[in-house]
């Protein structure tokens, strides 16, 4: 019977890496349509990528790949599999089962609302009209709670997207933890405003390019296993096993830009050092903790980042990359005001939280049937007057800003606020292995503390929620003290 077990598992396998495969090809696609594609090929590509999404779903949807997992799940020698690995495989099958009830003919229609709502957005960012897309967008959401209903026992379907984004985090948790933080920090805000200067200055691709050569590899980053390239949006993506991208813009502001190239390497060091024996499933299972790849990101940007200790060793060297006339002292200043603002990506560390709970308060209540899609740009005006004290001046400052609703990416927003709430938990996790933070940073030895991430939460590639590790590593449930207690110390 084991002879028999090891033949499933082998045939499993080569299953899978047919998935991982198209994975492959669909990830350079859409890289070079992003990044590299000329305008008269976007349509011929979009429609390729259409096609190879469909393709992909039936590979994930398919009787024999069921049957596979389910065989290997229930045979008793699936107990003799590590840990890890078996609940990457329990991963799997969760996603095949969410998956296997939609029928084919909507999921296609779906992609297509998906892509009418892309083009219609580009076009009310363009045109900074927010009316252009409501119409569309509508159509998405309520597309998007058919697609969930067919699922069984769906109880919530907002609880059902965040599951997806953050595995096992509810509703009722998020409102919990948020509800803390947002008592806190409306005040706090408003308390302890400043002010920063207005940099701007003119850089050249190259000069942009070697600047973020040189922070990724100070923070660990692997140019043998991927890339980093300019362009208008920062994102970074894993393409294959060894082949993480990262994109960073010709943003003018030498703060916002060294942070952005900072913020993205924390999302490239997870994706690029999964153990090895992991990779194979790590599409999916990292798919399902995204509140903690954001912790990281946000960890090496703000934690690490914003910290004057970490540059102390290597600010003189980006300074002159990118021939700059500020102090060090004046560039740390720079780096942390409490300054809210319209715009989520420009947020200071502080107020970016008060950002994350608008988007999620907005969401949870459209798919609650609390407010229509055509109230998003009402509801946002009016909390972020009430949060922020900022008055949203149009719609392309308003709820145009971010694209991840136009994706159909629901459910996803409250990840960022999660991870910032994991880092405040993994400072203290940090110190009592490590030692102080600051004296690390210092020495100029960050990457001591990415090894001790590779070692703890990295290498096993997302099969562990979010819970589970940091469980293992701060013996706490989940609080919003630590980060709280983090502002109030660093900015008091």
């Amino acid at each position: 019977m084991w002879g028999y077990f090891m033949k499933e598992i082998k045939e499993f396998y080569k299953y899978l890496n047919k998935i991982n495969e198209l994975q492959y090809v669909i990830g350079i696609l859409d890289w070079e349509l992003k990044v590299n594609i000329p305008n008269d090929t976007v349509s011929e590509i979009n429609d390729l990528l259409g096609k190879y999404n469909v393709d992909l779903f039936k590979l994930k949807t398919s009787k024999k790949y069921g049957g596979l997992l389910k065989k290997i799940i229930c045979t008793k020698y699936f107990e003799k599999l590590g840990l890890a690995e078996r609940k990457h495989i329990k991963k799997l099958y969760k996603e095949y089962k969410n998956q296997v009830c939609i029928p084919i003919k909507f999921y296609k229609q779906y992609l297509k609302i998906g892509e009418e709502v892309s083009q219609k957005f580009d076009e009310a960012v363009k045109k900074n009209d927010g009316s252009i897309v409501l119409p569309y967008l509508d159509k998405m959401v309520e597309e998007t709670k058919k697609m969930y209903a067919f699922r069984d026992n769906i109880k919530s379907v907002y609880d059902a997207m965040l599951d997806d984004f953050e595995e096992g985090m509810t509703t009722k948790e998020i409102d919990e933890l948020f509800s803390k933080i947002k008592k806190t920090l409306i005040p706090f805000v408003k308390k302890n405003k400043s002010s920063n200067r207005e940099l701007k200055y003119n850089f050249t691709d190259k000069q942009l390019k070697d600047a973020a050569i040189l922070l990724l590899s100070y923070i660990g980053f692997d140019f043998d296993k991927g890339d980093a390239a300019v362009y208008q949006n920062a994102f970074t993506t894993r393409l294959g096993f060894k082949d993480v991208r990262i994109t960073f813009n010709n943003n003018e502001n030498p703060c916002c830009y060294a942070s952005t190239v900072i913020h993205e390497g924390g999302h490239a060091l997870v994706e690029a050092n999964i153990g090895p024996e992991y990779l194979k499933y790590a599409s999916v299972s990292l798919a399902s903790l995204t509140g903690l790849h954001e912790s990281q990101s946000r960890f090496f940007e703000n934690i690490l980042g914003r910290n004057k200790n970490f540059w102390v060793p290597i600010y003189p060297k980006l300074k002159k990359i990118l021939k700059l006339d500020l102090t060090l002292e004046e560039f740390v200043s720079e780096l942390n005001p409490i300054k809210p603002g319209m715009i989520r990506l420009d947020a200071d560390e502080v107020s970016y939280c008060l950002h994350i709970i608008i988007r999620y308060e907005i969401e949870r209540d459209l798919f609650q049937n609390k407010i229509s899609t055509y109230d998003i740009p009402r509801v946002w005006k009016k909390l972020y007057k009430e949060y922020l004290d900022v008055d949203v001046i149009d719609d392309a400052n308003g709820f145009l800003q971010d694209v991840h609703w136009s994706q159909g990416n629901f459910g996803y927003f409250p990840s960022y606020l999660l991870g910032t709430i994991y880092d405040g938990m993994l400072i203290e996790a940090v110190e009592r292995e490590l030692g102080s933070i600051d004296d690390i940073l210092a020495n100029g030895n960050v990457k001591v503390i990415t090894e001790y991430l590779k070692d703890n939460i990295y290498k096993y590639g997302g099969a562990f929620s979010s819970v589970e590790l940091l469980s293992k590593l701060c013996g706490e449930r989940i609080s919003s003290k630590n980060i709280l207690d983090y502002f109030k110390g660093k900015y008091i």
